[in-house]
């Protein structure tokens, strides 16, 4: 069995044998053009344009048929492409001032295009648009195929390097089960399709076309962007009960974006979202949430040669603080370190860096890039109500030092005349046992709690997730990590501190009961998995939820405890 993440692209869970496709895109062939012929290739040119605007309309009107006109408008977007006059001008300029075929010219001036956006995250649904106008236009030059889906003979996942929006819109949607991407993100027009269409998919999910063979039984979870591959018999049990239950139709998904995650006896709770870059924060929005309760930060400095300016950052953090208009936004500061390093910090060989430098230890230790992203966020909360959030904390001295720190940011930016929101709430992760055993001192010294199971689960149980030898211990109900979880939410409460989970534990339908009897605050989850919450939420009494939470705490194994969560869904 092996685990792999991915980005949670289109809610829910689909078990089946996976099919792989390889995308062709079309050759493209050089032919240089004698003077005679260049006029001919600029008719031809035009032709295709005309082609494929023709094609893109009847895409549309399929799509808004069989999908919805919000889902067609992402042909528009292609047409509107295909139709600039300034795209049209390079292209053909490209033919005439280089005697070049059109194909050779469409390619170069799409690849000219891309290259120059660098490093700009915005882009990166443009950059899928224009490879797929790109390879449209080509097709139709050259006569090739536009990489048309082989027919499915049954039901299965659909794993690929990389889909597009057509390659969605012409999916068997009776066969396709779910779809798995390498490339991809959670705003990117194959994903919004996919949504639509009620596919679960999970994307970005790194060499998965070079380790699933077809036949193999795939686990995707949509929700949470995770992919299992060849699960054993109690995995597959235990997605498949929450298959069952994740289901959620269209209609009711939409009744219940605009209503709050409120018990029957009247109990709230606050249902935030978990978000990787700024273009996440709409889709939060789309699917009901009421604040972002993870903002990683991450985007920002990985994948570049050097550290991100305050401007940059700055940006990003004012982008969504204003889109979320009010709502709150917790930042969680740089955690990077582990299994994502960077090539500008240099990071020591270590046995397991798991358990090394990673997270505040690596902020705290570089203190230039610390106080940088600080007053990043800061210049941000004049825009809206943003939040800071610490990660990996082990001990009081390294909250008081990051702490510290803040204070002396504030003071730059006082004494610079630099607007910012004073009263900035500052929290931390709790994701180390350290944390959680030490919650009653640390609620002291800080605003809110936030805790990450997925690591607080790990280092409790001395299971690495990902390694499928020990992932069957992995469980963030283990009666061990639940009492953890209990002390932590008393030990926030008893200082009047809100307390949040922003693991995966926090999404898992059959842990909702209990996490809400325990007294939870707040469920920080990916933003597809907010409807099923707010659903189960909105169908509890809290009276009830804390007996059903006591009764959890009484259990000597995660199984016996699901079997509790289990048992309370079965009554809804």
């Amino acid at each position: 069995m092996k685990i792999a993440k991915g980005i949670a692209a289109s809610p829910g869970v689909a078990i089946g044998r996976a099919v792989i496709w390889k995308k062709q895109r079309p050759t493209v062939y050089a032919r240089a053009l004698a003077g005679a012929d260049v006029e001919a290739e600029l008719v031809r040119l035009r032709s295709a344009r005309s082609k494929a605007l023709v094609q893109l309309g009847v895409l549309g009107e399929r799509t808004k048929r069989e999908v919805g006109a919000k889902e067609a408008e992402i042909f528009e977007a292609h047409a509107n492409i295909v139709e600039d006059p300034s795209f049209l001008s390079e292209v053909e300029n490209a033919i005439l001032s280089e005697k070049i075929n059109a194909e050779l010219a469409v390619h170069k001036i799409v690849e000219k295009l891309i290259s120059s956006f660098g490093e700009q995250r915005f882009t990166a649904r443009l950059v899928a648009d224009l490879l797929d106008v790109r390879d449209r236009l080509i097709a139709i030059l050259s006569g090739q195929d536009y990489h048309a889906l082989q027919e499915l003979k049954e039901d299965a996942v659909l794993v690929s390097f990389d889909l597009g929006p057509f390659d969605v819109a012409s999916l068997d949607k009776k066969r396709v089960l779910a779809l798995v991407t390498e490339r991809g993100g959670a705003t990117s027009h194959m994903a919004i399709l996919a949504r639509a269409l009620g596919i679960p998919a999970s994307v970005g999910v790194g060499g998965v076309t070079s380790y699933v063979n077809p036949d193999d039984l795939l686990i995707v979870d949509g929700t949470e962007g995770t992919v299992i591959l060849n699960p054993d018999p109690a995995t597959i049990e235990r997605f498949e009960y929450v298959r069952k239950k994740s289901f959620i139709a269209p209609q009711e998904l939409s009744e219940l974006k605009d209503l709050s995650a409120e018990t029957v006896d009247r109990r709230r709770v606050q249902l935030l979202a978990n978000i990787g870059v700024p273009e996440e924060a709409p889709l939060a929005l789309q699917f009901g949430a009421d604040g972002i309760g993870l903002f990683r930060t991450e985007f920002s400095y990985i994948g570049k040669t050097g550290a991100p300016s305050v401007e940059e950052l700055s940006k990003a953090y004012r982008t969504v603080a204003s889109q979320m208009a009010g709502r709150r936004v917790n930042v969680r500061t740089l955690d990077v370190g582990g299994d994502k390093p960077l090539p500008y910090i240099p990071t020591p060989k270590e046995e397991n860096p798991f358990l090394g430098w990673r997270g505040l230890r690596v902020s705290l230790e570089r203190p230039e890039l610390f106080k940088m992203q600080l007053e990043a966020v800061l210049r941000g909360s004049a825009f809206g109500n943003l939040g800071i959030m610490f990660p990996m904390i082990s001990t009081l001295d390294e909250l008081r030092q990051a702490k510290s720190t803040v204070g002396e940011v504030k003071r730059e930016l006082r004494e610079s005349g630099v607007p910012f929101k004073e009263d900035i709430e500052i929290g931390m992760m709790v994701e180390t046992p350290a944390a959680a055993i030490l919650a009653d001192l640390l609620a002291k010294e800080t605003d809110f709690f936030s805790i990450g199971t997925n690591d607080l689960t790990q280092y409790v149980l001395a299971a690495d997730r990902t390694n499928e030898k020990v992932s069957y211990l992995f469980d963030g109900l283990d009666p061990t990590v639940l009492r953890l979880i209990k002390n932590v939410i008393e030990s926030g409460h008893r200082e009047g501190r809100s307390v949040a989970m922003c693991g995966e534990l926090a999404g898992d339908p059959v842990a909702t009961p209990i996490l809400l009897g325990l007294g939870l605050d707040e469920f920080s989850i990916s933003p597809s998995g907010i409807p099923l919450v707010k659903k189960i939420v909105r169908s509890l009494s809290y009276s009830e939820a804390r007996k059903t939470a006591t009764e959890a705490l009484t259990k000597s194994t995660a199984k016996e405890v699901r079997e509790v969560g289990k048992g309370v869904l079965k009554l809804l």
